[in-house]
């Protein structure tokens, strides 16, 4: 369905801030789009805080900018961007390729950085006229520290990292630490895979001699072997990255080749990552079933999952209940899902899952337990996906044999559809509601089973 512009435009005056044109992240391609597709983001924050007005979203396509927005304050409801196609017909690129990542990248406070995109509907790879609702989320560490004429040992025990250098002048050394993917950039010669976090270190021009840097190992995230990482180094965002070395000094990882500037810091390494990094585990319980859902921050080699499940009081027994493709190499967030219907009531069980990458190793990433048909009470869950379009699923569950009405309202009460109204057992019930005909918008659902009364937030997104 095409978005009528009127009710657009409506919208965005309704239900967030007002954007300008974007100044820093500038989009290939111009003017109408060539099958456009949405991206909405319902929420941005660096560091825990809020995008403020001048703070840039940008849409890229590996380091194609296909899309970008300039906010005027924080996002309250959502933005949406649009992102292009590559136009076959033009003879440029002048757009995505289907199929792609989608990367998101902020401007602010002087610096640009890729962000995690979560994703909460839709599409987290490019689609021609596809949507993909998501939110984005940036760390940062920054702290100061004072040098001092000589040599010099600071340590920075919250961005993680140790200078040590000789000058003859007193500044203020800043240590940035970004828990995100560096701004691409080629690596050394031999080095394919680079660490999902990056520190900035701004000396305010101080001259010094012997630089060099290093981590604890402990510190390390997603590291199997700190024996074959290096450090890396470049002086500006974007360039190609330069080898510093690596060794392993009692506790620490410590770059070998004197710097004697200050720039942009990661660590390299060809094969030592580990194969998934893991973001969340859960499950949703229905009815009948019992759903898992699980998502990773990157994946490098990853042939795929096993979903294995045990009874609680049956230790050690599991059993294989399917296998699920993997993304091979992504330095991007993926979700995943499967659905158990083969669960019994009246079982807790434990889910494992046993990552397997495309050499045959394999490693068990996580358990957790579900209390499948246990007691039930009234309660009204939220509805999934959430913003939605154009269908969604709501689920609730009741005690007892109950008088069951769900209905729908738009922003101003107004009664839209009667999901249930019937007399209905104790259990945990599902169903779902479609808004093919409606616009996009704040709408509420209401259950009233017997005395209890609850109701709860959606939003369509177009």
């Amino acid at each position: 369905m095409k978005f009528n512009l009127k009710i657009f435009v409506t919208i965005f005056t309704l239900l967030y801030s007002v954007v300008f044109s974007q100044t820093h992240f500038t989009p290939i391609w111009s003017g109408n789009g060539y099958l456009n597709m949405n991206i909405y983001i319902t929420s941005a924050e660096l560091d825990g805080m809020n995008l403020e007005a001048g703070d840039e979203i940008g849409i890229f396509d590996g380091s194609d900018c296909v899309g970008a927005i300039v906010l005027n304050g924080p996002i309250q409801s959502f933005v949406s961007i649009l992102a292009a196609t590559d136009d076959p017909g033009t003879g440029t690129k002048d757009g995505f390729t289907s199929g792609n990542p989608i990367i998101v990248k902020l401007w602010k406070d002087q610096y640009s950085t890729d962000v995690f995109l979560d994703v909460t509907s839709g599409s987290e790879n490019f689609v021609s006229q596809g949507t993909s609702v998501c939110k984005v989320i940036g760390t940062t560490i920054t702290e100061v520290l004072p040098s001092a004429v000589g040599d010099n040992n600071l340590v920075y025990p919250n961005s993680k990292i140790v200078l040590e250098f000789n000058t003859g002048s007193v500044e203020s050394i800043t240590s940035s630490f970004y828990n995100s993917f560096p701004f691409l950039g080629l690596l050394p010669d031999g080095y394919e895979n680079i660490s999902n976090y990056f520190w900035t270190v701004d000396g305010n021009g101080i001259s010094f001699t012997n630089g060099k840097i290093k981590v604890l190992l402990s510190d390390l995230a997603g590291v199997d072997d700190p024996n074959d990482l290096i450090w890396v180094k470049r002086e500006n965002v974007g360039d190609n990255w330069t080898n510093i070395g690596g060794a392993i000094a009692s506790i620490y990882l410590e770059s070998t080749v004197p710097f004697t500037s200050f720039s942009e810091f990661a660590l390299a390494s060809i094969e030592n990552i580990l194969p998934v990094e893991m973001l969340e585990f859960n499950t949703t319980i229905g009815k009948n079933y019992i759903t898992l859902h699980w998502s990773t921050a990157t994946e490098i080699n990853n042939y795929g999952f096993e979903i294995e499940r045990a009874k609680f009081n049956s230790v050690g027994v599991w059993k294989k209940l399917a296998f699920i493709n993997g993304n091979g190499n992504s330095n991007y967030p993926h979700n995943y899902e499967y659905t158990d219907k083969t669960a019994r009531h009246g079982n807790e069980y434990l889910y494992r899952l046993k990552q397997i990458d495309n050499d045959g190793n394999y490693s068990y990433l996580e358990e957790i337990k579900v209390n499948f048909g246990g007691a039930l009470s009234y309660s009204l869950n939220k509805n999934y996906p959430n913003p939605f379009n154009p269908s969604t699923k709501i689920s609730f569950e009741i005690p007892q044999k109950s008088k069951v009405t769900l209905k729908v309202y738009d922003l101003l009460g107004n009664e839209i559809v009667t999901l249930i109204d019937e007399e209905i057992e104790a259990g945990i019930y599902e169903t779902e509601f479609r808004a093919s005909d409606l616009a996009s918008g704040i709408y509420y659902y209401r259950i009233q089973a017997g005395l209890f009364v609850e109701t709860k937030k959606m939003m369509l997104l177009r």
